[in-house]
């Protein structure tokens, strides 16, 4: 199963390290993993009811990197660029 993009929004793009995900989460346990290209999981989180989900990388890298979002109504994933 996976996500009809229009869901959700990930904002903005390119971004710096901070970044936003908004969508109708409200009912879902959500996970949200980040890997940079050459499979480094940067960062990892559990959100639960929430509208916004919003992510600091804290100056983990810089380029491109792998979102991915897990909830029970399936995955995602998209590429961010981290500047």
């Amino acid at each position: 199963m996976s996500y009809n993009q229009d869901a959700f929004t990930l904002y903005p793009k390119p971004n710096t390290g901070s970044f936003s995900i908004t969508g109708d989460f409200n009912s879902e346990i959500v996970v949200i993993e980040i890997y940079t290209l050459t499979g480094q999981l940067v960062y990892s989180n559990t959100f639960s009811h929430v509208s916004v989900i919003d992510i600091s990388l804290s100056n983990a890298f810089t380029g491109l990197a792998v979102v991915t979002m897990k909830t029970a109504a399936g995955i995602w994933q998209g590429v961010v660029e981290v500047l």
